[in-house]
């Protein structure tokens, strides 16, 4: 690769993550993690060809969300826990149209304190068409137009995030371990 072009991806990436760090306030007493390999993952998830931004968050006791933030819980848990989550995703949005970003957090804190989701190593994988198991993925769920990130669990069963169009939402597969 010739060096003005590694220059220039130095340059975007750099220009990327400052872009995340300003625009992560996700709310009171909600940082961003950056202590584990996979903190930040940068892919088109909403299909806006413009990159979007997956950051690990510790959400802290009393945390409050910004009013403009979506909570998710994938799981039907719902609220956050007034004592705090150890973990959790903080999905950064972008929108094509308004230049602007949807901060959605993902939680559950069951799962996401699970021994496999205490490693420094998680159990988090970018999903993207050129990735050799988009198709398999894909197949079982035909909502599947965008990047995803594919979660592990204890069972040894992946999972899928991804976004239907609409919002994001979880496939599960049903096989059994």
């Amino acid at each position: 690769m010739h060096i003005y072009n590694v220059f220039i991806i130095a340059v975007e990436l750099v220009t990327i993550l400052s872009c995340c760090a300003f625009s992560a306030d996700f709310g009171k007493n909600i940082k961003v993690k950056t202590d584990y390999k996979n903190s930040f993952i940068i892919a088109d998830f909403n299909g806006d060809k413009h990159m979007d931004t997956l950051v690990l968050l510790e959400i802290e006791k009393n945390a409050v969300p910004k009013n403009d933030c979506r909570i998710f819980d994938p799981w039907y848990v719902q609220k956050i826990k007034s004592g705090g989550e150890p973990l959790a995703l903080g999905f950064i949005l972008s929108n094509n149209v308004s230049r602007t970003s949807t901060l959605t957090i993902v939680h559950d804190s069951a799962f996401f304190s699970t021994p496999i989701w205490t490693s420094i190593n998680l159990p988090i994988e970018l999903l993207t068409k050129k990735t050799p198991q988009f198709k398999q993925w894909e197949n079982d769920v035909p909502e599947l137009k965008m990047d995803g990130i594919i979660l592990g669990t204890e069972a040894g069963i992946d999972i899928l995030l991804y976004w239907n169009g609409k919002e994001l939402n979880l496939y599960q597969p049903t096989e059994e371990p």
